[in-house]
């Protein structure tokens, strides 16, 4: 058995319509359940900023905690869910660089000048 090796295919988006596959665009949107789709990226940024207020109240106080500890505390507070959705959303913001500053805001207060 022999394997053809080359470049990949591009990414399709297909749908079969009609019992024929046609080609979507690839800015199209989800026209299926786009209210709940709405829903769940609006509670997503809710609590992308809920968790940043909190980082930030907290290096103000001088409390610091790993993802873990921060996840754990918090857990249920103030609708966030789980610990594991915690963590999964602070790992988002840390792939984002949205805690860039909380980071730099931690290191001023952990280590003075």
């Amino acid at each position: 058995m022999s394997y053809v090796t080359g470049p990949g295919l591009n990414v399709k988006r297909v749908d079969k319509s009609q019992k024929r596959w046609i080609e979507l665009n690839q800015n199209h949107n989800n026209l299926v359940n786009q209210d709940y789709a709405e829903k769940l990226n609006a509670k997503r940024l809710r609590n992308r900023d809920v968790i940043v207020h909190m980082l930030f109240d907290e290096v103000a106080l001088r409390r610091v905690y790993t993802n873990n500890q921060f996840a754990e505390t918090f857990e249920r507070y103030a609708n966030l869910g789980a610990n594991r959705t915690i963590n999964e959303r602070i790992s988002v913001l840390e792939r984002l660089k949205a805690t860039s500053s909380f980071s730099a805001m931690l290191m001023t207060i952990v280590y003075p000048n």
